[in-house]
């Protein structure tokens, strides 16, 4: 017996097998723009984004400089939010995964990645030359069983082994693909700021670069489906039940012109979602300029926004509704909030106890 199999047996004891797949079924007809009883909403102690714990329960938590050496500690730390979830009785999906940070691909391809101690997530060491990026192109694909990749799969299968034991964590907890990122994302984190003027000053060299790199993303997020025993068409991911198998992250991308962002961006991200059927596309901050770009990248059935302004979320909706796009939302909430489908929210409170008010009072 592993000295996780107390906690183990405490949240399996916890869970409800018919919340939550009355939780899935309500995200699949709010992401198709189909009736539902009222929108989904997800509440977390935990701010996706600044990575803020707001408040804490009876779980234990690690330093992400500890999580990243002892697999027992990272699949803890992942089950935490599903213990939360548990109590609060929200509308999230169950979900962890091996969470190597944002470097897992770009160490495919020779990158260092740094783990500071503390709470910080690894940075990326970048490709210091020209002569590493072609050696990195003529390459091609580079094997998956290296890099943290390698890491990623033995802990995919580690948390499969773990889990195995309890029916209701074995049917109700889904491992998803790790941070495999997107292509332009990771060609940035190859590459550091001089991403922006090689736009420019060799245009042709980094598209060969994204070529790589997108096939690269294909191959890794394959590889894990595998492995987890996952349909390439659909899945799970960061708490949602997907429209599609895919997510890929924008970040760097929302800092250039529209036109280099059909150029540069939008061919390579159409490419990664193919395989998949498609997925969401998550950004975070002002992302105005290329939204029309993004919402019609093929493959886009969803875009999870993190905002500080709550108006964002009726002028997105607005553009997203004709297109079938779902809008996977958080950040505040307008006042009132008039809508009926296609929008799933998410909430960060600052304890149990004001999640299950909170539920209490949108389930009447």
């Amino acid at each position: 017996m592993s000295w996780i199999d107390p906690y183990l047996e405490k949240l399996e004891a916890l869970i409800n097998k018919e919340r939550v797949e009355h939780a899935q079924r309500r995200q699949e007809a709010a992401w198709n723009y189909e009736t539902v009883d009222r929108l989904p909403l997800l509440v977390s102690l935990c701010d996706k984004v600044s990575k803020e714990r707001k408040g804490a329960t009876d779980w234990p938590t690690y330093l992400y400089s500890e999580i990243f050496y002892e697999k027992e500690k990272m699949l803890l730390d992942e089950l935490s939010f599903i213990y939360e979830g548990a109590l609060i009785a929200d509308d999230k999906m169950y979900t962890i995964r091996a969470n190597y940070g944002i470097g897992i691909i770009p160490s495919l391809f020779g990158c260092s990645v740094t783990v500071e101690e503390g709470e910080n997530m690894p940075w990326v060491g970048h490709l210091e030359s020209w002569d590493e990026v072609k050696r990195v192109i003529t390459r091609g694909v580079p094997n998956l069983n290296s890099g943290l990749m390698a890491k990623v799969l033995e802990t995919e299968a580690f948390f499969q082994k773990a889990l195995s034991p309890y029916p209701k964590l074995r049917e109700t907890v889904h491992i998803h693909v790790c941070d495999t990122q997107g292509p332009f994302n990771i060609a940035a984190e190859m590459l550091g700021s001089r991403i922006y003027t090689d736009l420019y000053d060799e245009p042709q060299m980094l598209h060969e670069l994204l070529e790589v790199v997108t096939e690269t993303y294909i191959a890794a997020t394959k590889a894990q489906k595998d492995t987890l025993g996952e349909d390439y068409a659909s899945g799970y991911h960061w708490h949602y039940r997907l429209h599609g198998g895919a997510r890929i992250a924008e970040d760097f991308a929302l800092s250039i012109s529209p036109k280099a962002y059909e150029e540069f961006v939008k061919p390579y991200n159409e490419r990664a979602f193919a395989p998949f059927e498609g997925g969401y596309l998550l950004y975070c901050g002002p992302g105005e300029q290329v939204l029309d770009l993004i919402l019609r990248t093929e493959g886009v059935n969803g875009i999870l926004v993190w905002s500080e302004k709550a108006e964002d979320l009726l002028t997105i909706y607005k553009e997203a509704k004709p297109l079938g796009v779902a809008v996977l939302w958080m950040g505040p909430l307008p006042h009132p909030l008039k809508l009926e489908t296609g929008v799933i929210l998410e909430q960060a409170v600052s304890s149990v106890e004001e999640g299950v008010a909170l539920m209490e009072s949108i389930n009447g």
